[in-house]
């Protein structure tokens, strides 16, 4: 008896098969395959088996005044709190210099990794794309990289001909904050010259909070930001979390058949409280210009060859409460790559 029964069972296990396979034999022509979209990493090529990217509606919804607001919520990404101006991303629980910021493809230049109070000097209203990198291919930007890289993409130096003009503008507001958000770009080109010019301006004021910032009573010993009337109870606002933020750029772009070449500079001003009980304000600016070249078919066997190359001038001061400077930092960065493609 089991033999007759597990002969009959595979009797129904082969006409189901042959049934499941006529009804798709049927139907094979009203199947129709969703297109794949292919993006060329900005790190440098496929094999890095990006975790993350961001762009287009999905940046947009998540834009942020910080870059690690920004990426909070991601699958294995948080971020470090100071406040609105400075916020880093922390990825599988490492932060700091375990976590390299690059803005396309180099360091940005900053000194956000010594402390978490030290904002990230790059321009948060003109960023076309964020790319994250984990794993062992982050090693290829440092040994220390154990965290993973973020790379914060804008398209100041254009890689394709413009052949017409275009441009987009943003406005917005916010309640909790105060906050008011003003950006544009416009783009242009003829003939083999492309370029591009962006502004933006992002300000607010303190957060609003349920009470007192803490229960002591309307100041309870914190410093008052300034333009707050110290006479006024300092009620439903929590004082230092503002923060301002201005920057302009512009890239132009040499495009031809064998590759391009486009410089590009821009300048951010940060300006942005610690919202502790000491009432710290840092001012921060940067200017930093980029320069990057792409030849295709430089030689036998190599496809195309990328050069990169980035430079800045970077500072910070620290103010007490009276806005007398305590500490003031000052760097002076350049960096830059090659990257090649193999035919």
């Amino acid at each position: 008896m089991k033999a007759v029964y597990f002969r009959i069972a595979s009797y129904l296990v082969a006409i189901s098969v042959a049934n499941i396979c006529q009804a798709v034999d049927a139907d094979v022509d009203s199947i129709v395959l969703k297109p794949i979209e292919v993006k060329e990493s900005h790190l440098g090529g496929d094999y890095f088996g990006l975790d993350v990217h961001l762009d287009g509606d999905r940046l947009k919804d998540k834009k942020s005044q910080n870059i690690g607001a920004l990426l909070d919520g991601e699958l294995g990404v948080s971020a470090t709190g100071y406040g609105a101006g400075a916020s880093r991303p922390v990825m599988r629980g490492l932060s700091g210099s375990r976590v390299q910021l690059l803005e396309n493809g180099l360091a940005v230049g900053d000194v956000s990794s010594i402390s978490p109070d030290h904002a990230v000097a790059n321009t948060m209203g003109q960023i076309d794309e964020v790319e994250i990198l984990r794993g062992p291919a982050a090693l290829a930007y440092g040994s220390g990289i154990s965290g993973g890289v973020v790379n914060i993409i804008n398209h100041r130096i254009s890689r394709r001909p413009i052949n017409e003009l275009s441009g987009s503008a943003e406005v917005g507001y916010e309640t909790g904050n105060d906050r008011k958000l003003a950006m544009a770009s416009l783009a242009s080109g003829a003939n083999a010259i492309a370029w591009r010019f962006d502004a933006s301006s992002d300000h607010s004021g303190d957060y609003r909070i349920p009470s007192y910032a803490e229960l002591g009573g309307p100041t309870a010993g914190w410093a008052i930001s300034p333009g707050v009337s110290v006479d006024v109870p300092y009620a439903r606002r929590l004082p230092r979390s503002y923060n301002r933020q201005d920057s302009v750029g512009l890239g132009l772009s040499y495009l031809r058949n064998t590759g391009y070449t486009g410089i590009s500079l821009d300048h951010v001003q940060h300006d942005y409280g610690v919202p502790t009980s000491e009432g710290a304000q840092i001012t921060q600016s940067q200017s930093r210009y980029s320069l990057e070249h792409l030849s295709k078919s430089p030689w036998q066997g190599v496809e195309a060859l990328r050069i990169s190359l980035s430079g800045g001038n970077y500072g910070h001061d620290e103010n007490d409460a009276a806005g007398v400077v305590q500490t003031r930092w000052k760097s002076q960065s350049i960096g830059g790559k090659a990257d090649y493609f193999l035919e």
